[in-house]
């Protein structure tokens, strides 16, 4: 009866932990909508009719070819709240969505529903994200049923996107299928250089960019530290966060607009989540009033301006976790987090006292780790000279703490810590094509680094990283 009790404690907790996770991501899209491209709102439907699953597949299909997004429900056109009328049937679950996508469109692709609720509405509203497209566009494969002559919602063999309004349209324009075309050529030609580089070169490391690097990261570690000094766990945060930081390796010194960074991490999250759906993208960008990241410079780095964001100190909300991040038009990138799936998403924590480690997630430290590889990559595809990427990845507060999966209380126990020294940390630098080739090997050989920490013998595999990626890293 132990063992059953803890295995329900466990799941409770993964199901708690994963929806605060959907509500502290998707937050701002039910707490402050907006009109956005990536973003198709919806009034509350009665999903049972053909008509509704064909205009459903309209909007499914428009976001995958704009490089992926959100479908809300329970929102007008004017974006307020949207009444429930008396015929509203469900299911808005993943089941329901992933059958409309079989049967309307092809490639076919997989989507995550979350429920999130709004403080504002005082109701769950279902939200939809849908990935982008891959090698080839989205198509229409068969017409939604016909209305007075006419299909309704799709068109067998078209190809929907976004368009200004914003709405989603058939591409019918050079302008519309431009950026369409550039993202299939970007996943072809990526895994022909992946194997062309693999034979023909090694990544080429410099002490100067490392050096580059770790000015970067140490600076925005101190950063941290300040900020989160005014935090309600500024002990706790002080002795146990880590950090991923990587840089771009340029050879013409390129820098991306900085006036468009932040729809650039937008699209950049939406590709990630394409490979590592974390359920907490990371470099998120909300839309709050005086949520979103900020301008600032700092001249000892060589940095005229970088955007910043941190959710910690004073001000930070009870739901949100602690975290600070740094992106630059240059093509470095740092995020520094508490172990906010460990210490921070049980039932009723807020932050355990200084000192009072417990335990590691492996499986989603590696998943972070997957997700911090391909923001690299994402990144690495908007610069036009991109050769390589430095990482450097560090751990803080290990020390007493021992390997746990929530989803399995009797995995990672046996010879596994607790850990007896508090810090470690890793640096490796890879070549763009190799990086895209080469992800889970590298994510395992960053992840068992950590690992060793809690046994001499501990390590996971490049395949074991791929069995873990099969269904995105969801927990």
């Amino acid at each position: 009866m132990a063992c059953v009790g803890r295995a329900a404690e466990d799941e409770r907790f993964t199901t708690g932990m994963r929806m605060e996770l959907d509500r502290s991501q998707y937050r701002d899209l039910v707490e402050a909508p907006n009109e956005r491209a990536d973003v198709e709102y919806k009034r509350w439907m009665d999903l049972r009719g053909k008509e509704a699953r064909a205009k459903i597949a309209k909007h499914l299909c428009a976001l995958a070819n704009a490089g992926g997004g959100y479908l809300v429900f329970g929102f007008d056109d004017d974006m307020s709240p949207s009444a429930v009328p008396a015929g509203q049937h469900g299911p808005y679950d993943r089941e329901y969505f992933s059958s409309i996508v079989k049967r309307y469109l092809t490639p076919p692709f997989q989507v995550t529903v979350s429920r999130v609720p709004s403080a504002q509405t005082g109701m769950e509203h279902p939200v939809i994200w849908i990935p982008s497209h891959g090698v080839a566009p989205v198509c229409a494969k068969r017409s939604g049923p016909e209305e007075d002559g006419k299909s309704v919602g799709v068109v067998q063999g078209t190809h929907y996107t976004r368009a200004t309004g914003p709405e989603s349209v058939a591409v019918t324009t050079p302008d519309l299928w431009r950026p369409i075309i550039r993202r299939c050529v970007l996943h072809d030609r990526e895994g022909l250089l992946a194997d062309l580089d693999g034979l023909l070169q090694r990544p080429r490391e410099t002490v100067d960019a490392n050096d580059q690097l770790r000015k970067w990261h140490n600076a925005a570690r101190e950063r941290f530290l300040e900020i989160g000094a005014g935090d309600p766990a500024a002990a706790r945060l002080a002795r146990a966060h880590y950090q991923m930081s990587y840089q771009i390796g340029s050879g013409d010194g390129e820098r991306l607009d900085m006036a468009g960074l932040v729809d650039e991490l937008r699209a950049m999250n939406r590709e990630v989540k394409k490979v590592v759906d974390s359920g907490l993208s990371m470099f998120g960008i909300f839309d709050g009033p005086g949520a979103g990241p900020r301008s600032v410079s700092a001249e000892a780095l060589g940095e005229e301006e970088f955007l910043e964001y941190g959710s910690l100190g004073a001000s930070r909300e009870s739901y949100s976790f602690p975290e600070l991040w740094r992106v630059s038009p240059r093509g470095s990138a740092t995020l520094i987090r508490a172990y906010c799936l460990e210490d921070f998403s049980s039932p009723g924590r807020t932050g355990l006292e200084p000192g009072a480690a417990e335990w590691l997630w492996p499986f989603g430290m590696g998943r972070e780790l997957a997700e911090v590889c391909w923001h690299a990559v994402a990144f690495a595809r908007r610069f036009k000279a991109a050769e390589s990427v430095s990482f450097r990845v560090e751990w803080h507060g290990l020390r007493g703490r021992t390997l746990r999966d929530p989803r399995n209380p009797l995995a990672w126990r046996i010879g596994r810590g607790p850990a007896t020294q508090d810090h470690g940390m890793i640096e490796r630098t890879r070549s763009v094509p190799e990086l895209i080739a080469g992800w889970q090997t590298l994510t395992a050989e960053m992840l068992s680094r950590v690992l060793r920490m809690f046994g001499p013998q501990v390590s996971v595999s490049a395949d074991e990283i791929r069995q873990w990626s099969a269904n995105a890293f969801r927990a």
